[in-house]
């Protein structure tokens, strides 16, 4: 879900009569913006107790944002839907991650982080996979309705997290050590 097509834009735009040049352009911008944004996003995240919705928002944002390519196939919109796309997947990691400390908290965290990688990179292998067979056997639709298939499945998966099970003390790297003495230090 984090990447939408994002694999196959190029491919697709180039079958629209785009020139590489141009591809990269409206790509790197996305980047750049994905790249500039990311420390802030990660500082927004740490403050907040509503660290679900850092991963609902930017995945809805990455579905549209990739409805947008395959609506619009021009250079401001392509540019705009990776910039926009860039920014929600440099806020997905981030969010996962301080949901997972605040629920198994330091002690636990290195064991489920590498779970939750695991589950992460087989899932990129299996998307990318059914990404291409679907794309080479029914077009580029199919990808974009995977692509929206795996993001509602990512949102009804965090919604199952019940948010009172996030102590977002840990979530934001913090013990009750630390805690009790940031407050005599202040």
């Amino acid at each position: 879900m984090q990447s939408g097509i994002g694999p196959f834009v190029g491919v697709f735009l180039q079958l629209h009569g785009w020139n590489s040049g141009l591809i990269g352009t409206a790509l790197t911008l996305g980047n750049i913006a994905g790249m500039l944004i990311t420390t802030l996003i990660g500082g927004c995240i740490d403050t907040t107790n509503h660290k679900r919705a850092w991963v609902i928002v930017p995945g809805v944002t990455v579905v549209v944002a990739s409805a947008v390519i395959l609506l619009s196939k021009t250079f401001w919109a392509v540019a705009l839907s990776q910039v926009a796309t860039s920014i929600a997947g440099g806020a997905i990691v981030p969010a996962v991650t301080g949901i997972t400390l605040g629920i198994v908290k330091q002690r636990g965290f290195n064991r489920q982080n590498g779970r939750n990688q695991a589950f992460n990179h087989a899932g990129n292998m299996v998307g990318a996979a059914a990404s291409g067979y679907l794309g080479w056997q029914y077009g580029y639709g199919a990808v974009f309705l995977l692509a929206a298939l795996f993001g509602a499945i990512t949102i009804a998966c965090v919604l199952l997290i019940p948010s009172d099970s996030i102590d977002h003390r840990p979530a934001r790297g913090r013990s009750r050590k630390s805690a009790s003495r940031l407050c005599r230090a202040g």
